[in-house]
């Protein structure tokens, strides 16, 4: 069973190959099961599958605990 750990605005550290979601916002739709790259500041890149990757706010992203 996996749960999901909001990071309500903290400062976090994402470990390389970490899962996370994203939720949807105006802007962009729901994204769920990606693979962080690499985490520069508050920005991450990630995969979100074959040929798919964006670079996110970290703020915005939910890390997928199991």
């Amino acid at each position: 069973m996996a749960i999901s750990i909001p990071f309500f605005g903290k400062t976090v550290e994402l470990q390389r190959n970490a899962r996370v979601n994203r939720a949807a916002t105006v802007s962009k739709p729901e994204a769920v099961d990606g693979i962080v790259m690499f985490q520069k500041g508050g920005k991450a890149k990630v995969c979100w599958g074959p040929g798919n990757q964006t670079v996110e706010s970290v703020r915005d992203l939910t890390l997928i605990v199991e």
